[in-house]
């Protein structure tokens, strides 16, 4: 999510949402730093080598192992701040290099961005339903409009 939140517009910056609509644990947060702070390929491939112990990338390469299976997806959304389009910009082209799919959201919430991570990835697993999340961004809108009777 490209959002300042509430901050002052010159502090514009990305939130990174975990697979299951939750925010990124605290413990990953130097990480991302690392990673948003790359001003080149070589940087970035070099901070995610160190990541991954020196192992090699697992970038997305067409083999016979890979075709059948979908790339990776990153859902973008960004908010109305001035910096937003070339924040979302990077964030596209980064998540292309590495071999995912990039799906731009447009316009949206910081909580509306949990709401389709979350359902998005719900989707993808064997049961079809969502697990339940204690996170009220997560939490089912179908009810939002139910009112106790009067």
């Amino acid at each position: 999510m490209v959002t300042a939140s509430h901050n002052p517009v010159q502090d514009n910056g990305v939130k990174i949402v975990d697979p299951s609509g939750e925010m990124l644990v605290q413990s990953l947060e130097p990480i991302a730093t690392d990673l948003a702070c790359c001003s080149s390929a070589e940087q970035l491939i070099a901070v995610l080598s160190l990541m991954l112990g020196n192992k090699p990338l697992p970038i997305a390469e067409a083999s016979s192992s890979t075709l059948h299976r979908p790339r990776p997806c990153v859902l973008i959304g960004f908010d109305t701040r001035p910096s937003a389009a070339v924040l979302v910009a990077a964030a596209r082209a980064g998540v292309e290099a590495l071999g995912c799919r990039a799906v731009l959201c447009g316009m949206v919430t910081t909580p509306q961005l949990h709401f389709l991570v979350h359902h998005g990835n719900a989707a993808q697993s064997p049961t079809d339903t969502p697990s339940p999340s204690p996170n009220p961004h997560v939490t089912d809108s179908s009810n939002a409009r139910k009112h106790p009777p009067l």
